[in-house]
């Protein structure tokens, strides 16, 4: 992502609107469009100075105590609180303009695929879930949370965002869509604005960015195999994470929540066929799924049968066949 972003019209517009409806004091420069000092006027008024509008946006997501309303018909509905307004200019960013209603304390969003729009909304949020693992449960009981600031909805997992990585659970914080602004003083601003200086805006915008729901481990000592995995595990709402042998893989393992294993065992040798039954030994408490591959002028029976009796649950053939691809991990992964 860029440091600064353009903004249209009407997008200033909307958030010149939102920001008197919430009634705060913003001041902005629209000419760099990089927030130069931003008063925001509540029970805690605090000052933020020269940093981004990305991750000004982001900040304010988990500083919100805003309700959110998700109904079968498509529309979110936004209640405003005082901390409110430069966050929803940032979903301004992910809307189509045409789609957007500005109304006094409350915005409309009518959305034609809320699916996409739940996606898109985590861009934001989901972030953290790159480098802040160790507040992150991936997969949470709404029973921990207290969701008793949610208006109307009571958003459920599995109602809302199923399965979301940056939902963290901790004693007497309050977290659901939204988190409260405990949540923010875990993590430092700068970090943040790192996290999200390497996404691209223009992806967002074209839905190649989605929710992080865990992470696949290529094991493949070939870069060209990791750089045509990566945008089919990215599009399937994971991180991929690539090792050379099996000894990186190992400390992978032992350290990050693995949702799916990619192992090549083109040679065929006893060290992969090891590497299959050691990795489903040490995951057998979460059954990570393992998907065998091997490049197609070297496939052998002998060398697919082995891998599946040794405890792989699938094959593929290098190249990857990208559609496939992508049905073995939604196989795999149940996204």
């Amino acid at each position: 992502m860029s440091g600064n972003l353009k903004l249209t019209d009407k997008a200033k517009q909307a958030l010149e609107s939102i920001c008197d409806s919430a009634m705060n004091t913003v001041s902005v420069d629209w000419t760099t469009l990089t927030s130069k000092s931003i008063l925001i006027n509540s029970a805690s008024a605090e000052i933020i100075h020269d940093y981004k509008l990305p991750a000004l946006f982001h900040r304010n997501i988990f500083i919100t105590t805003a309700a959110v309303d998700v109904t079968i018909s498509g529309k979110i509905r936004f209640a405003l609180s005082s901390l409110d307004a430069v966050t929803l200019a940032g979903f301004m960013l992910l809307m189509p303009e045409d789609k957007v209603t500005i109304k006094r304390k409350t915005v409309d969003m009518t959305i034609t695929d809320l699916d996409a729009y739940k996606e898109a909304c985590n861009i934001l949020c989901g972030a953290y879930g790159k480098g802040l693992r160790n507040y992150i449960q991936k997969d949470i009981s709404v029973a921990q949370t207290d969701t008793s600031f949610v208006s109307s909805s009571q958003l459920h997992q599995d109602k809302f965002l199923p399965g979301n990585p940056f939902i963290a659970v901790q004693s007497h914080l309050t977290m659901s869509f939204f988190a409260q602004s405990t949540l923010l003083q875990m993590f430092p601003v700068e970090l943040v604005e790192n996290l999200l200086s390497q996404m691209d805006i223009k992806e967002v915008f074209e839905g190649k960015i989605f929710a992080n729901k865990g992470h696949i481990l290529l094991i493949d000592p070939e870069k060209a195999v990791a750089n045509q995995l990566e945008p089919a595990a990215r599009q399937c709402g994971f991180e991929l994470i690539c090792a050379v042998d099996f000894a990186k893989a190992l400390e992978h393992l032992k350290t990050t929540s693995i949702s799916l294993v990619i192992l090549d065992t083109t040679t065929g040798k006893a060290e992969h066929i090891n590497a299959i039954q050691h990795i489903k030994t040490i995951t057998a408490a979460h059954k990570t799924p393992v998907i065998a591959c091997c490049n197609k002028a070297n496939a052998t029976k002998e060398i697919v049968m082995n891998a599946l009796q040794s405890g792989a649950n699938d094959f593929t053939l290098k190249p990857f066949d990208t559609a496939q691809l992508i049905q073995k991990i939604e196989k795999f992964t149940g996204h």
